[in-house]
C-alpha cells in the first residue's frame, strides 16, 4: 500500500503550493505530474511526468489527452494504493485510472468550477466534473463555498466531501517576508504601494483594479500599483493602463526599473512575501475564488487587506463569524480585513461600483490607525491556518478513518 500525489504541473499557483506543502510534510511514494513543468522550489524525491506537455500546450488538446494520461498512470499504481490529485485535469485522470486499477481516489477541488470554466472549455469540463467526481472516494474542498458549489451545481453527495482549509508554514512565510529587496525595488516601495498577487486572468478582475488605481492617482499622486504574476491578460492589462495615462513598467522588457513608473508588472516571483510585507495595501478584485492563498499570506505578512466579497473564500477568511453566504453591498470593515462589494464580470465596467472602491481605498490610505489596526490583527487570524492543523486532517483522510467516503462531510 503506497500513497502518491498527482497534479497538472508545478507551474505557479495556489493548488501547486498546497500540494508542495503536503509533499514536504507527508511521505509519498511518488509524485506524478501530467505535464513536465516545475517553476518553483518543491522537494520531490521521485517525480514521474505523464507527458512532455507544458503551460504552452493547448488546453483543449491536453483535455483530449486524458485517457492517455490515465493509461500511463495505471502502469505505476496498484489497487491497494491511494492517489491524491489536485486540479481538474489531474482529478479526471485519477478517476479514469480507477476504472482499471480500482485504487483509492482522493481528489482536491481548490476553486468554484461552476465559475472557473466558460465558453468551449465549459462544454468539456463541467459535464466531466458532474460525471466523474461522483466516482471519487473522497473529495477535499478547501472552503465552505467550494463545497456548496459542488453540491448545488454538480449534484455531488455531501457525504463525499470533506473541508480541509489551506495550511501554511507561518514561520517560513514570516522569514521570507523579511528578505531584502533590491536597491531599485526599495525605491519603489518607499512610496505607498498597492499590491496585487496572482495570475493575470479574468477571474482576478484586474481590469477593475487598473481603472480604480487610475482614479486614485488623481487623489494621491505618489501611489504605485504592483502586479506579481503572469497570465494571458498581461498585454490587455498593460494596454488598459496606458489608455488610462499610466506609465507602465514590464519586467520582461530590458528597460531599467526605477520609481518613475505608475504600474509595475513584476512577473512571477518565487518569494512574493517580501513584497507583500512592504506594501501599504494588498487589494484583491477577484470575481470568484476558492480559498485565496494571497489573502492568508498577507495576513501572515501583517499587510492590510481590501478584498472583493466574492464567492468564495474572502469572507470565510476575513469575517469568520459571519454567514459565509453573505455578500457586502457597501464596504464591510470586518474583523481581519475590509470586504468590498464584488464585481459581477471581469470585463464589463461598473463605474458606480469602481467609484465606491476608489472612495474607500482613498479613505483607508488616509487613515493610518485603520491600516495599523488591520496590520496588527493579521497574524492572530493566520494561526487558524497553521500547516500542522491541515496536515493532521489530511492524515486522517489518507489513513482512511471513517471509510472511503461514508462519514465524510
Amino acid at each position: 500500500m503506497a500513497n502518491s500525489i498527482l497534479i497538472n504541473s508545478f507551474f505557479s499557483g495556489g493548488a501547486e503550493k498546497q500540494a508542495a506543502l503536503l509533499i514536504s510534510k507527508l511521505k509519498f511514494k511518488s509524485v506524478f505530474t501530467l505535464e513536465n513543468q516545475i517553476d518553483f522550489a518543491v522537494e520531490i524525491e521521485k517525480k514521474i511526468s505523464l507527458s512532455n506537455h507544458n503551460q504552452n500546450t493547448n488546453s483543449l488538446y491536453k483535455t483530449l489527452f486524458l485517457p492517455l494520461y490515465a493509461n500511463k498512470l495505471c502502469r505505476y499504481i496498484k489497487p491497494e494504493d491511494t492517489v491524491i490529485s489536485f486540479m481538474e485535469r489531474a482529478n479526471f485522470t485519477n478517476i479514469m485510472a480507477k476504472k482499471k486499477n480500482n485504487h483509492r481516489v482522493i481528489i482536491a477541488e481548490r476553486t468554484q468550477p461552476s465559475k472557473e470554466f466558460s465558453g468551449i472549455k465549459a462544454l468539456f469540463i463541467k459535464p466531466l466534473i458532474k460525471k466523474l467526481y461522483l466516482k471519487a472516494d473522497i473529495i477535499i474542498a478547501n472552503s465552505k463555498g467550494v463545497k456548496t458549489d459542488l453540491i448545488e451545481n454538480f449534484q455531488i453527495p455531501e457525504r463525499k466531501i470533506k473541508i480541509i482549509n489551506n495550511g501554511y508554514d507561518i514561520e517560513a512565510i514570516i522569514n521570507k517576508s523579511k528578505e531584502a529587496l533590491t536597491e531599485r525595488e526599495n525605491k519603489i516601495f518607499s512610496y505607498p504601494v498597492i499590491i496585487n498577487i496572482g495570475r493575470l486572468t479574468p477571474q482576478k478582475g484586474q481590469k477593475h483594479l487598473i481603472r480604480i488605481f487610475s482614479k486614485l492617482k488623481k487623489k494621491q499622486n505618489d501611489l504605485k500599483l504592483v502586479f506579481i504574476g503572469e497570465g494571458e491578460l498581461k498585454e490587455e492589462l498593460i494596454n488598459l493602463s496606458e489608455r488610462n495615462k499610466l506609465k507602465v513598467f514590464d519586467i520582461k522588457n530590458e528597460t531599467e526599473m526605477d520609481e518613475n513608473y505608475n504600474v509595475y508588472f513584476f512577473g512571477f516571483k518565487e518569494n512574493t512575501h517580501k513584497y507583500v510585507a512592504k506594501a501599504k495595501l494588498l487589494v484583491s478584485t477577484s470575481i470568484w475564488e476558492g480559498l485565496p492563498n494571497v489573502l492568508l499570506e498577507a495576513l501572515i505578512c501583517s499587510t492590510t487587506i481590501i478584498s472583493s466579497d466574492c464567492a468564495s473564500g474572502p469572507r470565510e477568511i476575513l469575517a469568520p463569524n459571519t454567514d459565509f453566504n453573505k455578500k457586502a453591498t457597501m464596504p464591510d470593515f470586518a474583523d481581519y480585513g475590509i470586504l468590498m462589494p464584488p464585481f459581477s464580470s471581469p470585463n464589463k465596467q461598473n463605474i458606480l461600483l469602481e467609484n465606491i472602491w476608489v472612495a474607500n481605498i482613498d479613505h483607508i490610505l488616509n487613515s493610518p490607525l485603520t491600516v495599523e489596526k488591520y496590520s496588527s490583527k493579521g497574524t492572530e487570524r493566520a494561526k487558524d491556518f497553521k500547516i500542522d492543523k491541515a496536515i493532521e486532517q489530511w492524515q486522517e483522510v489518507i489513513q482512511g478513518r471513517g471509510g472511503r467516503a461514508e462519514g465524510i462531510g
